[in-house]
C-alpha cells in the first residue's frame, strides 16, 4: 500500500496507525490476567447517556461519574465530560480508540474534535473515538486543591519562580512549605 504525502505526513500517518493497532490489541484481547490468577474483581464502570453535543453534531457528549479519590472510591464523586465520535464504518467497527491530548491543561472534548480530520480515514471508519476533559479541566467537575485563598497564596510564594535547575533549586522546589502537611 502506498501511502500518499511527505514524509513526515508518512510518519504522522504511520504513528497514529500504530497506536491504533496496539490500543485495537489491548482491548480485544480476550484475557490480561496472569496464569493462576483469579478472576479481576468487578470495577464500577459509569453508563454513559450519549447525545449530540449540539443538534445535528456528528460528535455525542456524556458525562462519566468518578470517585474524587480512587483510594477512597465510596466517598466523593465527580463528573468527567466525555465527546465520542462512532465510527463512520459500523460495519467494519473493531472498538474505541481512546484519545488522551496530552497536557497540562487540555480538554478532550474540545481538541479531539478539533483533530479528527487528522486521524485516518481507515482509523475513523473501523474505532469510535473517545475522548474526555480530566479532572478539573473544561466541563469536567472543578477541582480545588486549596481550602482557601490564603493557603494557596502562602503555597504559591514558597515555591520558586520558574523551572528548577540543578540539585539546589530542585531541593528547594520540592521543600515543604511551614503550612505543608507532609
Amino acid at each position: 500500500m502506498r501511502i500518499p504525502g511527505s514524509a513526515a505526513g508518512r510518519r504522522h500517518y504511520a504513528a497514529v496507525l500504530a497506536a491504533a493497532v496496539i490500543c485495537s490489541t489491548a482491548l480485544t484481547e480476550p484475557s490480561l490476567a496472569p496464569a493462576g490468577c483469579g478472576p479481576s474483581p468487578p470495577e464500577s464502570v459509569p453508563r454513559l447517556n450519549w447525545r449530540p453535543c449540539v443538534p445535528g453534531s456528528p460528535f455525542d457528549c456524556a458525562s462519566a461519574t468518578a470517585p474524587l479519590n480512587y483510594a477512597d472510591p465510596g466517598r466523593r464523586t465527580i463528573d468527567l465530560a466525555v465527546v465520542r465520535r462512532k465510527a463512520t464504518g459500523p460495519g467494519r467497527r473493531v472498538g474505541t480508540l481512546f484519545f488522551n491530548p496530552g497536557g497540562p491543561g487540555g480538554p478532550g472534548t474540545v481538541q479531539m474534535p478539533q483533530w479528527y480530520e487528522f486521524f485516518p480515514r481507515e482509523i475513523r471508519e473501523r474505532f469510535d473515538i473517545v475522548s474526555w476533559d480530566p479532572r478539573g479541566v473544561g466541563n469536567s467537575t472543578p477541582v480545588r486543591c486549596f481550602d482557601s485563598a490564603r493557603e494557596a497564596d502562602a503555597w504559591a510564594a514558597r515555591k520558586p519562580a520558574g523551572f528548577p535547575v540543578g540539585a539546589e533549586q530542585r531541593a528547594a522546589w520540592l521543600r515543604p512549605g511551614p503550612s505543608s502537611t507532609g
